[in-house]
């Protein structure tokens, strides 16, 4: 369905690419199209365009919705900074920028070990990550539920098997999991994978 969806797109997407993947490239494709429609509803000038393209990224929205007064007095005003400034700003934009980036991959590993912990496959990292921003209180007690619900099967023996899921969760760990990220979805449609309740039902079959 999601591959069929990204052809209709024009989207090239190999036949191996995962689900995930593809609804990535679906996502990007969408955003780059409001993006488009954006910049032609601003109707802006060769020169605006040019300067707005030199903005941040979250710089840019408010740009293209100001007038045409607005854009030229702060374009103006730029123009009017000494080179040094203006080298300045670029430098401390970039400087954001990688800090930005430094701690994603921060949070990123942090979540990549609470999800180890609670027993649940990598491929939920991003997931969970996305619970966190919605509920950070809720998804802290869903993960220490689910890491004592494996730490006690495990305890008990109840998977003889371990690691053939790509993660280990108890069945309840993975319901409560599941039943969390369906509330996001329903928040965020689109936004969640929908293997969560899959890799439980594989689980189970480890049961003792």
């Amino acid at each position: 369905m999601l591959k069929q969806m990204a052809k209709a797109l024009g989207l090239n997407i190999d036949d191996s690419a995962k689900d995930e993947e593809v609804q990535a490239a679906i996502t990007k494709a969408f955003a780059d199209r409001d993006r488009e429609i954006a910049l032609l509803k601003a109707d802006m000038t060769a020169n605006e365009r040019k300067y707005h393209d030199g903005l941040p990224a979250d710089k840019q929205e408010a740009f293209r919705k100001a007038d045409h007064a607005a854009r030229t007095a702060e374009m103006t005003k730029h123009a009017e900074l000494p080179e040094y400034v203006r080298k300045a700003l670029a430098e401390a934009d970039d400087v954001k920028k990688r800090l930005a980036a430094l701690e994603e991959k921060n949070e990123i590993e942090a979540v990549r070990k609470r999800v180890s912990e609670a027993g649940l496959p990598e491929t939920e990292v991003e997931n969970v990550r996305k619970l966190f921003k919605a509920d950070k209180a809720a998804t802290e007690a869903v993960l220490k539920q689910a890491a004592a619900g494996w730490a006690a099967a495990k305890a008990a023996g109840a998977f003889r098997e371990v690691g053939v899921t790509g993660g280990n969760a108890s069945p309840k760990a993975y319901d409560e999991f599941a039943a969390k990220a369906q509330e996001l979805r329903k928040k965020e449609p689109g936004s969640l994978a929908t293997s969560v309740s899959s890799r439980r039902k594989i689980s189970s079959r480890h049961q003792a």
